[in-house]
Order: structure tokens, then sequence, then C-alpha cells
């Protein structure tokens, strides 16, 4: 049968992981976005995982029904199969039936599947820029994926400044470049139970600004607390400010360790409240309560943070990335990433904060209608 005339079977690999949530929400909005397409536009996606508890998960995630379990574990036949396939040169069997794979890292059991049939995600280029952000071994690995897919048929960018940025970094590529921009999707039912869920977090009647970054070093928490300081010294500060995500990186291990003798260091105990990593559910709510969300990092290939602050209409004081203002527009409060004092007057000056405000479910539709476009070819 034609791909034309029939639904067609896009392949993804998916593990939770808290560690790279950012990635999990990422995939699963797509996913999620997919939803507001006309059914013959809405694919079959066969979910590959090493576990059907990652397969449950993601099913109760998207909602999505036209999604087909497929596990890593091979049994020792399907092994003995795929061990005769290589060896001629072919993939293993179930993926013959995928039409398109769309693929976060390079993974040999696709070794021998046919190069137009892969569609790789770039993921962001911050190695080329702060390299000092990473051990030897992920850097090495973000070159190499880099490199490996800059040679492939099929590559997605996640903004059009990441597109431009990987034809600069490899201006000899020779893929085909795309950009997609991911959106939030926020289920009503995840914005119930707001008074015991601030409750729950020590948060009724506080005003505050969030900041759900990962502790990751590029995410530049510090200058969130230098601020804080400033106003301080001043006797101005009659908020808080809330943090969430997991506090350790295993690149930087010190890292988190180090935010903390720096809120010691300035006497910021009683401003800052650290939540952990938090469930989306009670995230949304921590979002809607905020005087504002903050987003200081110093890069981006493009911001869950600042799609999910869009998609519910609160006000971003946020770094001033190409990136940051290609999602933002003129509706964004940018500072200096570098520079303390622009944070302190956007701070100060909370009452008059730009708010973005649009129908954010036309977003939806047309990230979701670019991806049906990117993966249909």
């Amino acid at each position: 049968m034609n791909l034309s005339s029939r639904r067609l079977n896009l392949g993804i690999f998916y593990s939770y992981n808290e560690d790279w949530i950012g990635g999990v929400y990422y995939i699963e909005n797509i996913v999620k976005s997919l939803k507001i397409l006309p059914l013959t536009y809405q694919p079959l996606i066969t979910v590959i995982c090493e576990s059907y508890t990652d397969f449950e998960k993601f099913s109760q995630n998207t909602g999505y029904e036209n999604l087909v379990f497929q596990t890593l574990k091979r049994s020792r036949f399907s092994r003995l199969l795929d061990t005769i396939f290589s060896f001629f040169s072919l993939p293993p069997i179930y993926t013959w039936r995928i039409d398109k794979f769309y693929l976060f890292k390079i993974h040999e059991v696709l070794k021998y599947v046919d190069q137009k049939k892969k569609i790789f995600w770039m993921g962001d280029l911050q190695n080329h820029f702060f390299p000092s952000f990473f051990d030897s071994d992920s850097l090495n690995k973000r070159f190499a994926y880099q490199k490996y897919i800059s040679n492939c048929n099929h590559v997605v960018a996640s903004s059009i400044d990441m597109k431009l940025c990987f034809k600069r970094l490899y201006p000899n590529y020779k893929c085909n470049l795309s950009v997609l921009n991911f959106t939030s999707i926020l289920n009503e039912s995840q914005q119930n139970n707001e008074s015991s869920l601030l409750l729950k977090y020590d948060l009724v009647g506080i005003k505050y600004f969030y900041v759900p970054n990962q502790f990751w070093a590029h995410k530049n928490h510090s200058i969130v607390f230098k601020a804080v300081h400033l106003l301080k010294e001043k006797g101005e500060v009659d908020f808080k400010i809330v943090f969430s995500g997991r506090e350790f990186d295993r690149r930087n291990p010190d890292y988190f360790v180090n935010l903390k003798n720096e809120i010691k260091s300035f006497s910021l105990e009683s401003f800052c409240v650290f939540l952990g990593f938090i469930p989306r559910e009670d995230q949304i709510v921590v979002y809607k309560n905020a005087i504002a969300v903050i987003q200081p990092s110093l890069y981006e290939g493009w911001s869950t943070v600042i799609e999910d602050a869009k998609a519910l209409n609160i006000s971003i004081i946020c770094s001033s990335l190409d990136v940051h203002k290609e999602q933002l527009g003129d509706s964004g409060n940018y500072f200096d990433p570098f520079n303390t004092h622009e944070l302190v007057y956007l701070l100060e000056s909370n009452r008059n904060l730009k708010k973005n405000i649009s129908d954010y479910s036309q977003n939806i539709y047309e990230s979701a209608l670019q991806f049906y476009n990117i993966i249909k070819y």
C-alpha cells in the first residue's frame, strides 16, 4: 500500500528520565499536539521502550490513542534473527513496518535502517559555547553526535536561531534542516486543587517569583541570588524566589552545593524556597500563582519554561538571548544574563511587567502541523 493512502507509522524511543525532564516533556508535548490535527494526519506511533512501565507512562501522559508498544528486550529467537539480518546488513524485523523514526541519539539497532527513514532532533549546541559546563565524556558525545547528524538525511532544530547556528558551526553539512517550535500542552485537569497544593508547599499568601529550571550550570541561577542580595541590601524584598528541579547534575556535581553556599554567604535563606523535583500538575499551580517566571539561562535551544509560561499567560522575565526573543517577541521582559542590575530593575518594577497574552491554541496547532509535515516527507 502506498504511504500516502494509509496512516503513517512513526517510531520513537522513550524512557522516562527525570534527569532530562525537558526532553521527556518535549516528546510528550509533540505527541499530545498531534491530537489537535484531523484523524487522517495523526500517525500510528510505535513507542520503543526498555519496559512496558515506560510505555504506560507515555500513554498516560500523552493520552494519545494510536500507540503500539515495542520492547527493546529481545527474546533469544529475536536476537538470533537480528544477528542473521545484521549479517546481510538488514535491520531488526520490527523496524520494517515503521515509516519514519524521530530520534534523539544514535541507536545501534537502527544501523541498517534506511537513512531516509531517520529524522534526528538536533538538541542544543551549548557544548560549543560553554564547554566547561560538561565533563569530557559528555562533551565528546555531543560533538560526535552533532558531527554525525550533519551528514544524515534530515535534522530538526527547535528554533531558527539553532538552525542558523548549526549551519555556521557545520558549514559542510549535508542534511536537510527543518525547524520545529515545540509547545507546552497543559491539561485542565492539571490545574485543579490550587489551595491544597499551595498549602502543601507552604506558599499560601506568599508573593513569589518562580524559577523552574533544573540545577544545571547554564541555567544561571546565581544571577538571581545576586539580584535578591542587592535588593535586600536596599531593604526592598517583599517577595520570595521559589525554585524547583532536580538538585544534582552528574556533569557538574558541585553546582548545587556551590549555589547553596552562595545563598548562605548572602544570608538569603529566608528568601529562597526549594521545592525539589515536583510533579507536573503541582508545577502548573506554582506557575499560575507566581508574580512572574524568571528564566535567566545563558543558553537555550528553545525554552520549555518560556513555553509553559506562554501557555498560562504568565509574565516572563528572561535573559536577552536571541532564542528567547524568537519565542517572546515584544512580550518578554529582558535582561542581560551577565548584568545583575538589569534583573534588579525588573524585580523592583514587577507591577509593570509585560505579559504574553495570545491564543496559545494556535501555537499548538501550528507546531503540530509543522511536525506532521516534517515526518510526512
